[in-house]
Parts: structure tokens; C-alpha cells; sequence
């Protein structure tokens, strides 16, 4: 037997695909950031490249700020469907960004029905702020 699920929740299936894959690129964006404010190699010299028109500088700093701009994204959302429900929020974040099941969340502090709906609740707030 299905359980029920919420109308309100609901987005298309290509829809969800779009966003699942969003969130598994959750470490890279992270890695991406810390590449941004790591050491890096720029080779100085007097002759100006053609076409560059934005220092390195600049350039790093908007790679950082979009590589930013989604974990934020991820990160608030997972917070907004948590709630007063704290300690979910690691475990949330860590089934959206990485498609861990409630089964093999080890320490989940609720049960495996509200887990999946605040799951399709975070979801369809993503859609609706993407």
C-alpha cells in the first residue's frame, strides 16, 4: 500500500532529477571554494595577454562568491525545512547531498516517514527558490 504524500510537495520528476543533481555536486562546490581561497600559481609578467580584460583576482573572487551562492542555497533550505528540529540537520544535509538512506543514517532522531517528507519538503522549497 502507498503511503500518503502530500500534494502540496509534489514536483515532476525531472524537476526533482535536475535538483538531486544539483545536491550531489554539494562537495564539489565545497572544494571549489576552498580552491579559491588556497595559494595559486600565476605566472607575473610585463606583456598583457590578449582578450583578458579581469585580474585573476577578480575573477577568483566570482568563482568564490557563485561556488558560495549554492552552498548557501543547500545549506538554508535544509535549515528551513528543519525548523525547531535541529538535530536533523546534519542528517538532512547529508541525505541530500550525498543519497544516504534513512536506513543507513546511522543516529537519525525521527522516524523513516517524516525523514523522506522533510526530504520531499526540502526538495520542493528548492524548486521554489531555484
Amino acid at each position: 500500500m502507498r503511503r500518503y504524500i502530500p500534494r502540496q510537495y509534489e514536483i515532476s520528476k525531472n524537476k526533482y532529477i535536475e535538483l538531486n543533481a544539483f545536491c550531489r555536486q554539494y562537495k564539489e562546490f565545497k572544494q571549489g571554494l576552498n580552491e579559491c581561497y588556497g595559494l595559486s600559481a600565476t605566472v607575473l609578467s610585463d606583456i598583457p595577454k590578449a582578450g583578458s580584460r579581469t585580474s585573476t583576482v577578480e575573477s577568483t573572487a566570482e568563482r568564490a562568491d557563485k561556488y558560495q551562492r549554492k552552498i548557501d542555497l543547500i545549506e538554508s533550505t535544509v535549515k528551513s525545512v528543519c525548523g525547531a528540529d535541529k538535530g536533523l540537520y546534519p542528517y538532512l544535509l547529508k541525505c541530500v547531498t550525498e543519497g544516504i538512506a534513512w536506513e543507513y543514517n546511522a543516529g537519525v532522531p525521527c522516524g523513516r516517514s517524516k525523514y523522506y517528507l522533510l526530504r520531499r519538503k526540502f526538495f520542493f522549497e528548492l524548486s521554489q527558490k531555484r
